[in-house]
């Protein structure tokens, strides 16, 4: 079953509305860029997203519920996973040697 003529042009709108914000963005860890050409485009199937991203919304001071605009940062979800995956092996780390020295 095929997309209905409108439902395509609302998508284009879309496509180009989310180039035109993410075109000079950079991820705050890797400082790559948000949208490459190889991802900035893909015509898909009229199922999927047309969009070939993986992006995840960071809270600088770690609060979610703290949805102010100055606090949220985009990132792509592969180096948001390894930021607080290396902020969560420090904080056990630092545990450890605290427990070991209190014996």
């Amino acid at each position: 079953m095929g997309m209905r003529k409108s439902t395509r042009q609302e998508l284009r709108k879309l496509r180009e509305i989310v180039r035109e914000a993410f075109e000079d963005r950079l991820c705050p860890f890797c400082k790559e860029p948000m949208i490459s050409e190889a991802n900035a485009y893909n015509h898909g199937d009229g199922e999927s997203s047309p969009f070939d991203v993986d992006w995840s919304l960071h809270h600088k001071d770690g609060n979610h519920y703290n949805n102010e605009k100055r606090n949220r940062v985009w990132s792509h979800r592969r180096c948001h996973k390894a930021h607080h995956m290396t902020e969560r092996h420090k904080a056990n780390r630092k545990a450890k040697k605290t427990k070991k020295e209190t014996r």
